[in-house]
């Protein structure tokens, strides 16, 4: 709702962190993967070197993950910084085997997971159902980006605004 009747936010992006074991080509790790929306990278200014981004969002049924993205650090510490490792697959949990389709650069720092602090390895695809909003979720980060010419004061008492408009409309959403 706020990105579509934000005037001072040119792009919204969202994310959460879990820990999950990687299975899949070595011994089983531990390892926190950041679930990110197909808006996430772009509104950080971040792309995939080498590879592409993570699936783009679909709905209402949404998909299943198409690839995953690795950490500088997870590509150079596991993989030898082998560039071939586009492509290859990559298993986490119980989840279908999907292709690692990209490497972050070494210099990409991700917002902080508050629930879940600590360096991100792997990031996936996170598909929403915009159907079928859960009001009462509240495990998302989201990020925006500035309009241009605007201003983050601006930007801050416009999102306060419009989350006012959505606690008045569903008083359920926004905890006290």
């Amino acid at each position: 709702a706020i990105e579509r009747q934000s005037r001072w936010l040119s792009g919204l992006g969202a994310f959460y962190v879990e820990e999950m074991t990687l299975t899949h080509q070595g011994l089983p790790e531990r390892v926190r993967v950041g679930r990110m929306t197909a808006s996430f990278l772009p509104v950080l200014g971040v792309a995939p070197l080498p590879g592409r981004p993570a699936a783009q969002e679909v709905g209402p049924a949404g998909a299943a993950d198409d690839g995953y993205l690795l950490s500088h650090r997870t590509w150079a510490r596991r993989y030898d910084a082998d560039p071939g490792v586009v492509g290859r697959a990559l298993r986490l949990d119980g989840l279908p085997v999907a292709p690692i389709v990209g490497v972050l650069p070494e210099d990409f720092a991700a917002p902080r997971d508050l629930r879940l602090p600590g360096e991100v390895e792997v990031w996936a695809p996170l598909v929403l159902d915009r159907t079928d909003l859960n009001w009462g979720n509240h495990h998302l980060t989201a990020i925006g980006q500035l309009a241009p010419g605007a201003d983050l004061a601006q930007a801050q008492t416009e999102s306060n605004l419009l989350l006012a408009q959505i606690d008045r409309a569903r008083p359920d959403y926004l905890p006290d």
